[in-house]
């Protein structure tokens, strides 16, 4: 039996190989009246490979062009009834995507963006694009009604509104460490180290972490229901929500009882600890934990204010 201790991070699943894995950014069919043009926008992140397929019913499109945002042309063709097109994007950048109808009719097409990330660290990377209206200067204006033994000021202030309240998955790891291998010089001992997401706050946003959570499998067994629990997760979110990118992120919102959890296969012991619990760890001395456990694969769900609680009780 291969077992030994992990620290464990929010999301630890299969290997991929980035390569191969080809990311569905968007699929729809576009509408052109005559004589009009569209614009579509998907952001994209540095390494990408970005593959655009483009068929037309029955006729031409007057025009197809790609532009990196604003105005820096990657790529135009004319009269096209096909295009299959595959970018290199050596920045985050944002691509428009333009369609253009000369005729004096209608035209159809179908278009289906993909991307192919170039590491794990960007494999979910968002590609919506979202237009914020950000008011560059702040004027105080003041008029003054001159009368006899009487001066008026008024004064222009702003108000701010709720415009709406978001709730948001982010990933904030996904790492696959070796424990007891041979490519392990640690021996039968490894670590994953990560940071729980810190508020923020600006004049225009407010982001406050809700709840947080991580998943541990072990080898093939812990992977494949990992993807099973994606499948079952994604299907359901697909009704309610387009926000869930994982099975944790389903599990949090209450989209599902409990996460599927392997039968058998080799088994793991882990503890979850602060940088000087896991210090001591490595000291061979006793040391605290905030959570630990063993098996092929296990998972947890915390509130927000769930190290302040340990802190206070223990």
């Amino acid at each position: 039996m291969k077992t030994g201790i992990l620290f464990v991070a929010f999301i630890v699943s299969a290997t991929y190989s980035f390569s191969q894995i080809l990311i569905d950014v968007t699929e729809q069919t576009i509408l052109l009246p005559g004589h009009s043009e569209k614009e579509v926008y998907f952001a994209f992140a540095a390494g990408d490979q970005v593959v655009l397929n483009l068929k037309s019913k029955k006729k031409t499109i007057g025009q197809v062009e790609i532009i990196e945002y604003p105005s820096n042309s990657k790529f135009s063709d004319v009269d096209v009834k096909a295009v299959n097109k595959t970018m290199q994007v050596s920045q985050n950048t944002v691509f428009i995507y333009k369609f253009k109808n000369t005729s004096r009719k209608k035209r159809l097409c179908k278009i289906k963006i993909q991307r192919i990330p170039a590491n794990e660290s960007t494999k979910n990377y968002n590609s919506a694009v979202r237009w914020i209206t950000k008011q560059d200067t702040t004027w105080n204006v003041y008029t003054k009604e001159v009368l006899v033994g009487h001066d008026t000021t008024y004064q222009q202030k702003s108000k701010k509104v709720l415009l709406k309240t978001e709730i948001k998955e982010s990933l904030i790891l996904d790492k696959t460490p070796r424990v007891h291998t041979s490519l392990n010089s640690k021996g039968n001992k490894t670590e994953v180290s990560f940071t729980i997401p810190e508020n923020e706050t600006s004049d225009l946003k407010t982001k406050e972490l809700v709840s947080w959570g991580y998943w541990i499998g072990v080898n093939d067994e812990g992977s494949k229901a990992w993807n099973d629990n994606m499948k079952t997760v994604v299907s359901l979110a697909s009704k309610v929500t387009s926000i869930v990118i994982s099975p944790l992120g389903g599990a949090a919102l209450g989209l599902v009882g409990n996460l599927a959890i392997p039968a058998g296969g080799d088994e793991v012991f882990y503890r979850l600890a602060n940088k000087e619990n896991r210090d001591l760890f490595w000291k061979d001395v006793d040391f605290k934990a905030y959570d630990k456990g063993n098996g092929t694969a296990a998972y947890k769900l915390y509130e927000k204010n769930f190290l302040d609680k340990y802190f206070i009780e223990k």
